[in-house]
């Protein structure tokens, strides 16, 4: 028991002592270091009464903004970024240590998450399957680039100069490259898509986590909770797939030659077949956020998590609340500052609701005023 109590700081703790191990281990301790316990920590102090997928999902959604951003105020003190993701992992460790000595409020055991987890395995299992099944997905699209923004902090810190122009800063949040950079820096034997894959593995759980669970606050059944996973997954244009029935039906080219013509010459023509006239091709399919290596993919469960905050601040406006909320803004920031403001502006739409029916006497918007505008004010501290 005590092993598993105190797991956590012996892990940190390894990280931060660099151990030395084969780059598959240092792989795995990177990113339970990194990209777990530092979020596990906060989501005990921050949702202790939420459900153990609610607390994964807090876990794994604010995991990689606690790991980067002290360690990019030690970068950009001058300190090399293998002795900042030493301090951050060593820093960690006595977290978890102190942690294990007095153990936070057990999760809540009345919560049937059986829908959530059932989901977010799969959902993650299938994403895993095509990123290691198809060696080009990862350099695909927005990869190479975020690739070379994080070789580059891994060999030289803070700041960042544009990859695409050389001798302009980079105008474009580097947090999540940050955090890759940590495993490069630590470990350079480590391939600059490893850290990236496990950032969207872990985005993939935990929205998946998010999306069932903001169904169950809703009061959906299991059964509704799983049709919402379902629809989140295959959604987005859920009849683009008889297009290339279509397409295989009609014209010159028919049948089989024409299905191997649309589906087995890459990735954008295999989408661009199953086009019935969206905006863009990434629309097609949800799981296209994952499979392409950026912020975004982790955005959306920070999303999630946003609105959980949120709904939760409204209904308890309490300092932990306020404190989880403040969290998740500055997280959603640091990682896509294109949903942080999303996420802010909508916390400010609400707010002017509120303040418009305190206003009417409502006793209950008006307790929540001050709270939310505490949680944005703090997490504006970010930019």
């Amino acid at each position: 028991m005590r092993v598993i109590r105190f797991g956590p700081a012996l892990l940190c703790a390894a990280v931060a002592l660099a151990i030395p191990a084969p780059a598959a281990v240092h792989a795995a301790l990177f990113g339970l270091a990194f990209g777990v316990v530092p979020g596990v920590l906060a989501a005990r102090r921050l949702v202790p009464g939420a459900s153990p997928a609610v607390r994964a999902m807090f876990a794994l959604a604010l995991s990689p903004f606690l790991a980067a951003a002290p360690a990019a105020l030690i970068v950009l003190s001058g300190v090399p970024v293998a002795l900042a993701a030493r301090a951050v992992a060593a820093a960690t460790a006595l977290l978890a240590l102190l942690d294990g000595l007095r153990p936070s409020a057990p999760a809540a055991s009345d919560v049937d998450d059986r829908p959530a987890c059932i989901a977010a395995t799969l959902f993650t299992a299938l994403v895993l399957g095509l990123l290691a099944g198809n060696p080009f997905l990862p350099p695909r699209s927005d990869g190479w680039f975020h690739a070379a923004v994080t070789l580059q902090i891994a060999g030289r810190g803070l700041p960042v100069e544009d990859p695409a122009f050389a001798g302009l800063p980079l105008l474009y949040f580097w947090g999540p490259a940050l955090w890759s950079a940590l495993w490069l820096a630590l470990d350079p034997r480590l391939a600059v898509w490893t850290p990236w894959i496990a950032f969207n593995l872990a985005a993939a759980f935990a929205t998946l986590l998010g999306i069932v669970a903001l169904a169950r606050r809703l009061g959906a059944a299991p059964r509704a909770q799983a049709l919402a996973a379902s629809l989140a997954v295959l959604g987005y244009a859920p009849f683009a797939w008889l297009m290339v029935a279509a397409r295989a039906s009609a014209g010159e080219v028919r049948g089989i030659p024409e299905l191997r013509r649309l589906l087995t010459l890459g990735v954008d023509p295999a989408l661009h077949a199953l086009d019935p006239g969206v905006l863009h091709v990434s629309l097609l399919f949800f799981g296209d956020k994952f499979l392409v290596l950026t912020p975004f993919a982790l955005g959306l469960a920070l999303f999630a998590a946003f609105v959980l905050a949120l709904l939760e601040l409204i209904e308890r406006p309490d300092a932990r609340a306020t404190a989880a909320l403040a969290a998740v803004l500055c997280a959603t920031l640091f990682t896509h500052t294109l949903v942080g403001l999303t996420c802010a502006l909508l916390a400010g739409l609400w707010w002017l609701w509120g303040l418009a029916r305190a206003t009417r006497g409502e006793e209950d918007a008006r307790r929540a005023l001050v709270p939310l505008a505490l949680a944005v004010a703090l997490a504006g501290l970010v930019l």
